[in-house]
């Protein structure tokens, strides 16, 4: 971001720019000093406090949603801060913001999208997203990843910020094809990308002079990998390459070196393994190294870069321009479409196996790059930026207030007067409201006189059968209502009249949205005190797919969706959840707004166990709808002797206890699984829905695949595994879903390429 300031002042200054960082990363005042002082004349320096530290009720009811570390109230409690501090920004400059540009990881921009798509703020800014790596692509990339319920949050919020804003920005066109494909975002992504390569400036005054590598020099060439120590950055591919280099060249004097760090010590630990004892002071491996000696590394060693993925790589064209030999992995989008590099002219590249690049390593001792890349910025799409508004519909929704769900007279008595004063509220005084109190036929005789009261403030009274109605029949009433919209209220549930009036105004404004809910403020019943906020997730499949945290029950839910889906009556008290579970699974657009919708001081008894069940049928509900015969695999992971669901301890395993308790693989599994049924219930390819926490086991893929019932069927004579053991190539694209399999690849391809049929 420095660089951006600085190449903004290059230019003359044609934007003011605003940097906007959390309170946690200048808590030493020193640090906001030294910040404030690089970027001073070029940037101006913001600070978003912590929610904690704030006397607004938004932002504490929100503070008491993300006191859960690792959930959606989390992930909400840190895009809030952002965009609380937004707002406050734009009122201490008296003028709303141009661009707000977020980063497309960490799910940092939810809060803002929500606002603005919405109509609650934001209206004149344009919401920009950067790509740069989210860890939904990162996880595709390296394929086997840890699955947790806060995997799939952050991996959804990440594609919601990208579904919803109004631009996005690429350093390179292969990088935006890739996410676009990634996501499934190439129609809704059409018009709304810029191409934009940032700013790179470096100071190559202070380069050391780069070796050239030659025949004189060649058997004493060093390598240095120096990407962080990641999966999808390939250290692996890196020592495994190094190893056969030496034993094809057991002469050669050269070091190779990993000059780098990383986090997931286990993985760091296997690579360190793969070298063999007699090679330990051939390939090294190098921490903490200080700057100086990492350039001078850089400088007189070829830099190989064998990375999956890569959204740029700055250290790559760091590498180039210091004038020393770069190889590059050709499968990674960011190097192998020859924007900005040419093989054999500035780079060689390799095709991202080991033998490949053992070949390269081989030929980079006799080559000397001809140029370095450009570097060339481009124009900075805030210059001709303009804003999307939305429009607002002239009619104002029409929104019918549902009173149901009473057990007794006096439940309905106090529930009753609770929503005579709610719309007595001003706020409501612009929104036209249609009000029914369905009563059931066990207390009519009770509360004659009350239901008499209610018809002649206007209300209509609607006897309802039994102690609680059917759930189709109660989605039949709901669908028969004079209305566009509808927000059921039971006992112990208001709902807000200001988010009433947003909501109503949300529909008015985004005719696409069919859900709109908000954060639930809980309160004890006997006191009336706050005791704690739920947060929502809204349209995120992962969640969906897992849990009940989609939307709040009292949320304004449109007419038009209550006509396209069933209530399930199976599901016995929890019948809302599923059916808000299964619009977010079928992509319906769910709007989560920043503040609080609803007031709770009562929660219905659960079944202890419902919460898993839940979860099974929708998996197998959705795989029924995506045409797979046969009951799949259950959510819940297998464990004990005796076939029961396990987690810790041998104890059964109900939806309650964390997921990290559970045997790995079977998290990987059904996690996967999740992500496959999802994708095909879309119609579209499984590797598309990547939203979800996880890609599948290689076992996970060969079962999806067969359930697909691949045009060329696999006979029991090809052995399709071995196939892809050995030809690395062939599995990336099985894996990617640019083939079916193995088998059909080999009839193909592979046989007239002359590879042996296993």
């Amino acid at each position: 971001m420095y660089n951006f300031a600085k190449h903004n002042a290059a230019c003359g200054f044609p934007a003011d720019i605003h940097f906007l960082v959390p309170s946690e990363l200048v808590e030493d005042p020193l640090d906001q000093l030294r910040l404030s002082e690089a970027v001073e004349g070029i940037a101006e320096v913001h600070v978003a406090p912590s929610l904690d530290s704030q006397i607004d009720k938004e932002s504490q009811l929100i503070d008491l949603a993300a006191s859960e570390p690792w959930s959606i109230g989390a992930l909400w409690g840190e895009s809030f801060r952002y965009y609380r501090e937004l707002l406050a920004i734009e009122e201490r400059r008296g003028k709303p913001f141009d661009v707000v540009e977020f980063p497309d990881f960490g799910g940092w921009g939810v809060a803002a999208v929500e606002a603005k798509r919405c109509g609650m703020a934001l209206q004149e800014t344009m919401l920009a997203a950067r790509l740069h790596s989210t860890q939904g692509v990162i996880a595709r990339a390296e394929r086997f990843s840890d699955p947790s319920p806060w995997a799939g949050v952050l991996m959804d919020a990440e594609a919601h910020l990208l579904r919803h804003a109004d631009i996005i920005v690429g350093h390179t066109q292969s990088i935006i094809d890739h996410n676009s494909e990634h996501y499934d975002l190439e129609d809704r992504w059409r018009g709304r990308t810029v191409l934009e390569f940032p700013p790179i400036i470096l100071d190559t005054s202070v380069f050391p002079k780069p070796i050239s590598h030659g025949a004189a020099n060649g058997d004493r060439t060093d390598f240095i990998f120096s990407s962080r120590l990641q999966r999808f950055k390939r250290p692996d591919l890196f020592v495994r390459a190094s190893i056969r280099f030496l034993e094809r060249n057991p002469g050669h004097k050269g070091v190779f070196r990993l000059v780098s760090y990383g986090w997931e010590q286990g993985y760091i630990a296997w690579v360190k393994s793969l070298v063999p004892e007699s090679l330990r002071e051939k390939i090294v491996f190098i921490e903490g190294a200080e700057q100086t000696e990492r350039d001078n590394w850089l400088a007189h060693s070829v830099v190989i870069i064998p990375s999956d993925y890569e959204s740029l790589c700055l250290f790559a064209y760091e590498a180039s321009c210091m004038g020393t030999s770069v190889i590059l992995n050709r499968e990674c989008s960011a190097f192998g479409r020859g924007e900005r590099w040419v093989e054999g002219e500035n780079c060689l590249m390799f095709d991202g196996s080991v033998e490949g690049l053992v070949l390269e390593m081989e030929r980079s001792t006799r080559w000397s790059p001809n140029s370095k890349v450009s570097v060339q910025p481009d124009q900075p799409y805030w210059i001709n930026a303009t804003n999307a508004v939305l429009k607002k519909n002239e009619d104002t929704p029409r929104v019918c207030l549902v009173g149901l769900g009473y057990k007794s007279a006096s439940e309905l008595e106090e529930h009753f007067s609770e929503l005579v004063i709610l719309l007595a509220n001003t706020e409501l005084q612009s929104v036209p409201v249609s009000k029914y109190l369905m009563v059931p036929h066990q207390i009519a005789e009770h509360s004659a006189a009350l239901s008499a009261r209610a018809e002649k403030a206007g209300w209509e009274v609607i006897s309802t059968s039994g102690v609680e109605e059917c759930p189709t029949s109660l989605r039949r009433r709901l669908v028969a209502m004079s209305g566009d919209a509808v927000i059921m209220a039971g006992p112990g549930v208001i709902p807000s009249p200001g988010f009433i009036r947003v909501a109503a105004n949300a529909i008015a404004l985004n005719p696409n949205l069919s859900v709109v809910g908000g954060f639930a403020e809980n309160l004890d019943f006997e006191t009336g005190q706050r005791t704690g906020a739920s947060a929502f997730a809204g349209e995120m499949p992962s969640v969906a797919m897992l849990s009940n945290q989609v939307a709040p029950f009292a949320c304004l839910i449109t007419k038009s969706l209550l006509e396209k889906y069933e209530f399930d009556s199976k599901a016995m008290c929890q019948w809302f959840e599923v059916f808000i579970r299964e619009c977010a699974i079928n992509g319906e657009e769910i709007a989560i707004l920043p503040i609080p919708s609803v007031r709770v001081s009562r929660i219905e008894q659960r079944h202890a166990d419902l919460g898993s069940k839940l979860s099974a049928g929708i998996i197998d509900r959705v795989g029924i709808e995506a045409g797979l015969a046969g009951r799949l695999l259950a959510i819940a992971p297998r464990g004990g002797s005796d076939g029961t669901n396990t987690g810790q301890k041998g104890q059964p395993w109900t939806g309650d206890k964390p997921l990290q308790d559970i045997d790995e693989m079977e998290r990987m599994m059904a996690v996967a699984h999740a992500n496959f049924l999802a994708a095909r219930l879309r119609g579209i390819p499984w590797r598309r829905k990547v939203a979800l926490p996880t890609m599948a086991s290689w076992d996970e893929i060969l079962v999806a695949y067969d359930r697909l019932k691949s045009e060329i069927p696999v006979p029991d004579s090809f052995n399709e595994r071995e196939y892809l053991f050995r030809n690395n190539d062939v599995a990336n694209a099985v894996t990617n879903g640019d083939l079916p399999s193995g088998f059909e690849h080999f009839v193909r391809y592979g046989r007239a390429e002359g590879r042996p049929r296993p």
